[in-house]
């Protein structure tokens, strides 16, 4: 009645297989649509840099014309 071996062997043909599914259903369903997010997070900084960018030389503009406030 010694079936120790078969019985882990049997474990690791069922556990194995279903980890690599749970890894390929959250790398499918998580991390892209974070990477996602991320690529686009960083566009948005870049774009919101070139319109600060732009409202301060508008600013500088007007101070320097005194057109201000």
């Amino acid at each position: 009645m010694n079936f120790w071996p078969h019985d882990a062997i049997g474990w690791l043909a069922v556990i194995v297989p279903s980890l690599g599914a749970l890894g390929w259903i959250l790398n499918i369903y998580v991390k892209e649509p974070l990477d996602r997010l991320t690529t686009q997070f960083e566009k948005m900084k870049d774009d919101t840099d070139a319109r600060l960018e732009d409202h301060e030389r508008r600013i500088m503009f007007l101070e320097k014309e005194g057109r201000g406030l």
